[in-house]
């Protein structure tokens, strides 16, 4: 499998930093082609230490991918990827509540990470950010992530609907993000990826200002390109928060994407 990408990051129309970090690597393997990880962190908290909590986040799993041992990846176990991944998020967790309990500071992110190799892809997350899937065969957009929030918590309990959800006050409340509590418990899945599959992983700023139908339409209408057409929509909506994105979508998808490749093994990082 051979995967191309989109992204883009950006501070928004109200924000004075942007406190959200991206993570892309791409390897290979004999046997299997490229393999791939990619990461959206949307740090929380002042305005250095919500950065800085995304920093460390993003840091740690670039130091975790570095340490694969890539001959094991060709026999892929995505129960075995998904706690490892697992435990990375409890350490990073661990790493960032050490951070501000030593400077007396309170800093938090989320983090979603999404692992692909072969036709598997891995998810383990936690927090508001968001991972979807675009299905080849029947063009849907599925949010594959659930949201760490007070409000979809009601939602999934049936106390109020998803419309209701959207204009509730405290729609923005956290249950679970990495480095407020010691106790986590991200959000582990798995599945098949078929040949044609788009994946989008997003923070809160593009989600909550670009509907749920123009994010597909947005995403099929072109690529590359297609980050930061989103990025430009969520701004003319408001552009209130940072605005983070990524696609990625493998040879079977046929489009225009000749004018952003990057070579295997090039990190992108902000």
């Amino acid at each position: 499998m051979k995967f191309f990408y989109d992204l883009g990051s950006d501070i928004g129309k109200r924000k004075v930093n942007n406190q959200d970090k991206l993570l892309i690597r791409i390897g290979e393997a004999e046997g299997i082609g490229e393999f791939g990880l990619f990461v959206v962190a949307d740090g929380m908290g002042g305005m250095a230490e919500g950065e800085k909590a995304s920093e460390i986040a993003v840091e740690a799993l670039k130091h975790w991918w570095e340490q694969l041992d890539f001959k094991n990846i060709c026999h892929p176990d995505q129960t075995s990827i998904g706690n490892d991944l697992g435990k990375q998020f409890r350490h990073i967790n661990s790493n960032i509540c050490h951070y501000g309990q030593e400077r007396g500071i309170k800093l938090g992110t989320t983090l979603s990470a999404l692992f692909i190799v072969r036709d598997t892809y891995v998810l383990c997350h936690i927090g508001d950010s968001r991972v979807y899937r675009l299905k080849s065969r029947d063009k849907q957009l599925t949010q594959l992530t659930i949201d760490h929030t007070v409000v979809a918590e009601q939602v999934r309990f049936g106390k109020i609907t998803s419309e209701e959800a959207l204009y509730h006050p405290n729609r923005n409340i956290l249950t679970q993000c990495l480095g407020i509590r010691q106790e986590i418990s991200p959000f582990l899945s798995w599945g098949k990826v078929e040949k044609g599959d788009i994946f989008l992983l997003c923070s809160d700023g593009l989600y909550n200002k670009v509907p749920h139908h123009c994010l597909a339409t947005s995403i099929m209408e072109n690529m590359p390109g297609a980050a930061d057409r989103l990025i430009r929509i969520a701004n003319d909506n408001g552009g209130n928060d940072n605005i983070s994105v990524i696609i990625v979508w493998n040879e079977g998808y046929k489009n225009t994407c000749s004018s952003r490749m990057w070579n295997i093994f090039k990190t992108i990082f902000r």
